[in-house]
C-alpha cells in the first residue's frame, strides 16, 4: 500500500521507488466544504466481521470493528464429544466461548447466531439431508427451548446483547420451509426473552439472515412479529455482489490451481452486472416492506457480504479494495444500520481457494493484510463529523469508465469554536474510490495504468486559515501489502481553496489527510 506523492511533494526518499508513468486520465473534480456538516457522523457500524480469528486480533482491532458475528454451534463437538448431551440436556459452552474470545481480541461487540440443531433433536429428517440444518422435531421443542434459554443466560453473562435466529434459512443451511422457520423464530425468540428476563438484561433479537434480501421472507417475519408480539429488533440479510456464478473451488484438488480461463477472456463467473448500488437498493426495498408494519422499528443489517461467495481471485486484488470502499460509501448514504464482512482470514488449512478474507497467510503461516483490509482501515480513519462533498461531472454508476465516489469528515472537536471563523475546520479526511464493475480486458485492477484511471482535483473550502500538511494513502494495483512511506506537502489556506491533484487509478481506494501544520 504505497504512499504516493501529491501536489508539490518531493520525490520519494531512499527505499521509495518513483511511481511509473501512467496513462492519461479523465478529469474529475471532488469538492469538499469542510464548514458544512451534513448532520451525521461517519458510521463505524458498517465495519463488522464474520468468523473471528483470535491470532488476527491486533490487525482487526486496528480497523475498529463495531461488531462481530459468531456461531453458537449447538451441533458441534469438542474433544470428540458433542457439546450438547441429549440424555442429560447439558450443554458445554466451549465452542461459543472460543468464538466470543476471538471477538474480544478483535474489539468487536458480538452478535451470536442461534444455530445449528443438535442432531438428536432432528431424528425425523429425510435420508441424505444434514440433520444439523433441520429444525427440531415436533416433539423436541421443549428441549430446544431449554437449550436456547440456557445458552442465552450464558451468553448474556459474557456480555452478549444481540442474537440472530439461524443463518440463511432460505438456502442449504436449513432443511425446512418458510413456515418452519417462522415456528423456529417464535420458539427461539421466546426462549431468549426468558433468558433476558432471568438475567435482568435488555437484548436484541432478529433475523432472518436470508441469503438475499428476500421480501417474502422479510414480510412474513415482520407479520409474525406483529401478530404474535415477538421481538424483531433487526432485520438481516446477506449479499455477495457477484452471485450467483462463482469461481471454481471444487472439484479442484487441494494444492492445485483452478483452471485458467481462455486467453483474453474474463472468467465466466465475472458477472458484468455487479454493482455497489445494490446494497442501497436492497435497503430501500426492505424499508418499503417494513413500512407496512409501523409498530416495528428494526435496524437494517447486512451481516454477510463480499464480492463473491466462492473463490474469486479479484478478492485478493485491488478490485476488492475499490469495491469495498465504494460499497461503504453507498451503504452509508442509504442509512444501512450495520454490515459484517465475510470474513476475517483466508483459509490456512483446507481449501486454499476460500479467499474471502481481509487477511491472508503467507508461506510461513504469518497473517498479512490483503488490499481490501486497507479500505476498512481508511473507513475507520474517517471517523468523525461527515461534511458535504460533490463529484463533477456527475458519476454514472453503470458506465464502464471508472466511477469516482467521495466522502469526507472532520475529526471530532477539530473546529474553530468562537469568533468570525467559528465552524471552520482545522483538519479533514477524504476517502476517494474509483471502481467499475466489469473489465472486459480481464485486468480487473491487476495492472496500472488501466482504462479506468482518473485525474482527480480535490478542492477544499471551509478550512480555518493557516498551514496544512497534506498526505495521501492509496491502495491500488501497485499495493505491496504495507505502507512504504509518508510523502507530505505543506500548503497554505487563506480565504480561497486548497487544491490537491492526484490520479485515482482504476480500482483504487485513496485516503487524503489534511492536518494543521505546526
Amino acid at each position: 500500500m504505497p504512499f504516493l506523492p501529491i501536489a508539490g511533494a518531493s520525490l520519494p526518499g531512499p527505499g521509495l521507488p518513483a511511481a511509473p508513468p501512467r496513462a492519461a486520465a479523465l478529469p474529475v473534480t471532488v469538492g469538499v466544504e469542510a464548514a458544512s456538516p451534513v448532520g451525521r457522523s461517519i458510521d463505524e457500524g458498517l465495519i463488522g466481521t464474520n468468523q473471528s480469528y483470535g491470532p488476527a486480533g491486533s490487525l482487526v482491532k486496528a480497523i475498529g470493528p463495531d461488531w462481530a458475528r459468531t456461531d453458537t454451534s449447538f451441533q458441534g463437538t469438542y474433544d470428540g464429544k458433542p457439546v450438547y448431551n441429549c440424555a442429560t440436556g447439558a450443554w458445554n459452552p466451549v465452542l461459543l466461548s472460543q468464538g466470543l474470545a476471538a471477538d474480544a481480541a478483535e474489539g468487536g461487540t458480538p452478535e451470536v447466531i442461534v444455530d445449528y440443531s443438535p442432531t438428536c433433536l432432528t431424528t425425523s429428517v429425510p435420508p441424505g439431508t444434514n440433520p444439523s440444518y433441520a429444525p427440531p422435531d415436533a416433539g423436541n421443542w421443549g428441549p430446544w427451548d431449554a437449550l436456547v434459554t440456557k445458552m442465552g443466560e450464558y451468553a448474556i453473562s459474557q456480555g452478549v446483547r444481540v442474537f440472530e435466529v439461524w443463518n440463511e434459512p432460505d438456502w442449504i443451511f436449513f432443511d425446512g420451509n418458510l413456515p418452519a422457520y417462522l415456528q423456529l423464530y417464535a420458539h427461539t425468540a421466546q426462549a431468549l426473552d426468558a433468558a433476558a428476563s432471568t438475567m435482568h438484561a435488555r437484548i436484541e433479537i432478529g433475523g432472518p439472515a436470508t441469503v438475499t434480501a428476500d421480501p417474502v421472507w422479510i414480510n412474513a417475519l415482520a407479520k409474525l412479529a406483529v401478530s404474535d408480539h415477538l421481538p424483531l429488533d433487526f432485520v438481516s440479510w446477506h449479499d455477495y455482489a457477484s452471485d450467483p456464478a462463482i469461481g471454481p473451488f471444487e472439484p479442484t484438488p487441494i494444492g492445485e490451481m483452478p483452471p485458467a480461463p481462455p486467453a483474453g477472456v474474463p472468467p465466466y463467473w465475472y458477472s458484468p452486472v455487479v454493482t455497489v448500488r445494490q446494497y442501497a437498493l436492497e435497503t430501500k426495498m426492505v424499508r418499503k416492506v417494513l413500512s407496512r408494519y409501523p409498530e416495528l422499528h428494526p435496524k437494517l443489517v447486512v451481516d454477510e457480504w463480499n464480492l463473491d461467495a466462492g473463490y474469486d481471485p479479484r478478492m485478493s486484488s485491488a478490485y476488492d479494495a475499490a469495491f469495498v470502499a465504494a460499497v461503504l460509501q453507498t451503504a452509508e448514504q442509504a442509512r444501512l444500520s450495520k454490515m459484517a464482512f465475510f470474513r476475517v482470514t483466508d483459509s490456512q488449512h483446507g481449501n486454499p481457494y476460500d479467499n474471502w478474507g481481509m487477511l491472508a497467510f503467507d508461506n510461513a503461516g504469518n497473517l498479512v493484510p490483503k488490499p481490501v483490509y486497507w479500505s476498512f482501515l481508511f473507513w475507520h480513519d474517517l471517523a468523525g463529523e461527515q461534511v458535504g462533498t460533490s463529484v463533477l461531472p456527475p458519476q454514472q454508476a453503470g458506465r464502464q469508465s471508472g466511477v469516482v465516489r467521495a466522502v469526507a469528515s472532520v475529526p471530532r472537536g477539530d473546529r474553530v469554536g468562537k469568533g468570525p471563523l467559528a465552524g471552520r475546520a482545522r483538519g479533514l479526511r477524504v476517502l476517494v474510490s474509483n471502481f467499475t464493475s466489469y473489465d472486459p480486458t480481464g485486468g480487473n485492477g491487476t495492472s496500472d495504468p488501466n482504462p479506468y484511471d482518473h485525474k482527480v482535483i480535490l478542492r477544499v473550502s471551509g478550512l480555518a486559515p493557516g498551514k496544512y500538511e497534506v498526505a495521501r494513502l492509496a491502495v491500488d494495483a501497485l499495493d505491496g501489502g504495507g505502507p512504504a512511506g509518508v510523502p507530505r506537502t505543506v500548503q497554505v489556506f487563506s480565504n480561497g481553496r486548497l487544491e490537491v491533484p492526484f490520479i485515482a487509478y482504476g480500482y483504487s481506494a485513496n485516503l487524503v489527510e489534511i492536518t494543521r501544520a505546526g
